[in-house]
């Protein structure tokens, strides 16, 4: 069979790194606030990887790890290393990047999204670089780096080649993102840089079980909808040019979000490339019992997010709504008077979606009295459109007067539905006379 016969089957493996939410950096104790703060003014030798500077792990950010790899059902090394991975580039000062290669804190997970289990290989520790900023000084383009980041903790999640499409891709990350920010250990913000994602891409017969010899990265994507569309037009490439006979080079690309559509960067690197070596200035990190069983008693997520959906509310407005482990009780709260009062949970759900962002910090009693206002409003237009709704379809003569130009008699509909419904808006009930009269003109 030619390649041109064959059809092909995407086979697709994702790198995910988010920044902890942690006040110190991983291996020195300078904040890891670099949002918004002045280049270069967080830092210390460690930082900077100055000589003889000596890095001592964070174990704020070790614990919130380690409950990543709890929350995506990992097997914990109960004995972990931290490494030095070898390259060279303008932001990362050492020379080297601390990680844990060989010996990751959690491996073989997983993630069940929407019914499906979607494998995870590893979850470990590593520290973020610094920032490079490129732009025009004088005339010259220069880049300038910024190493405020450097050293923030960071940790990555690596999935194995489990995917076949993009819609599967954006659901799991979704839910990873909504699940990292439910247990507050990362704020995932993409814009901020807070979660990157990358994607691993190649293409193997339909039906054959054996992994392709290549794969394409696609790196530094900020964005679910990005991320979807790389994806997708980097399948059709390969498609393309393994139908053709063409081999497909290893490498990685970025995504021109504008133009829509993937470029090269440079030459896929393997792990051998990094020459990893056992960190020496670091001691093997040990789990005790008290502190893994203490991570086993979190709650979990999909029961605690379960239990408000059986109860009635939404599942939209919990995803969106219900984003933090803290929230519990206000929700609760909410709850017992939802169950006093007799409210319906669909309204007043998608009341708190259309305010979200401004409820939280309300005093309960103060919602449930805005919602009641807002629930009487809408009730009293839905009236006046079905009263409105009546009178035309009770007139036809003042309607046919109405279509013919006859202006005045809209008002005579009005005195009809006041004659209804005793006070109404004027504007307000003209308004919806004409909507309704527009709507039967465009019947005929």
């Amino acid at each position: 069979m030619s390649n041109k016969q064959l059809k092909f089957q995407p086979v697709i493996g994702l790198e995910i790194h988010v920044e902890l939410k942690t006040k110190a950096k991983m291996f020195c104790r300078c904040s890891a606030d670099h949002f918004h703060t002045p280049p270069n003014t967080n830092i210390c030798p460690v930082c900077l990887g100055l000589p003889g500077a000596m890095p001592y792990p964070n174990l704020k950010a070790l614990e919130k790890t380690l409950l990543i790899a709890h929350l995506l059902h990992c097997r914990i090394n109960r004995i972990s290393r931290f490494e030095r991975k070898h390259y060279f580039y303008p932001d990362l000062p050492k020379g080297y990047q601390l990680t844990q290669y060989l010996y990751p804190m959690g491996y073989q997970g997983y993630l069940e999204v929407e019914g499906k289990r979607f494998f995870i290989r590893r979850v470990h520790q590593e520290e973020d670089t610094a920032k490079l900023k490129h732009q025009r000084l004088k005339s010259r383009l220069v880049s300038l780096v910024d190493f405020n980041r450097s050293g923030v903790p960071l940790v990555e999640m690596v999935t194995e080649p489990v995917f076949d499409n993009s819609q599967d891709v954006v659901a799991f990350l979704k839910k990873l993102q909504r699940l990292l920010r439910f247990y507050e250990v990362s704020s995932c913000d993409m814009e901020k840089g807070s979660m990157r994602l990358e994607a691993n891409i190649s293409l193997r017969p339909e039906g054959s079980k054996e992994l392709p010899d290549y794969k394409v990265e696609l790196k530094n994507i900020n964005s679910f909808r990005f991320l979807a569309e790389a994806i997708d037009y980097e399948i059709k490439r390969q498609t393309q040019l393994l139908s053709q006979g063409k081999e497909v080079t290893q490498e990685t690309r970025g995504y021109n979000s504008v133009k829509k559509f993937t470029f090269s960067q440079r030459v896929k690197e393997e792990a051998q490339d990094y020459h990893y070596l056992l960190e020496p200035d670091i001691p093997p990190v040990y789990l005790s019992d008290e502190v893994v069983e203490k991570v086993r008693k979190t709650p979990d997520y999909s029961q605690l997010i379960g239990k408000w959906i059986k109860l009635g509310w939404p599942k939209t407005v919990v995803n969106n709504l219900l984003i933090r482990q803290g929230q519990l009780e206000w929700w609760q709260e909410l709850e017992t008077t939802v169950q006093e009062e007799g409210l319906d949970r669909h309204k007043l759900g998608h009341f708190l979606l259309k305010n979200k962002g401004s409820y939280y910090l309300k005093d309960i009693s103060k919602l449930i009295a805005r919602f009641k206002e807002d629930e009487k409003i809408i009730n009293n237009v839905d009236q006046l459109v079905k009263v409105v709704k009546e009178v035309v379809a009770n007139n036809p003569k003042a309607v046919a007067d109405y279509q013919k130009g006859k202006e005045s008699a809209i008002y005579f509909l009005l005195g009809q539905v006041r004659y209804r419904l005793g006070k109404v808006n004027v504007q307000t009930t003209l308004q919806q006379l004409r909507d309704v009269l527009t709507d039967e003109k465009s019947k005929k």
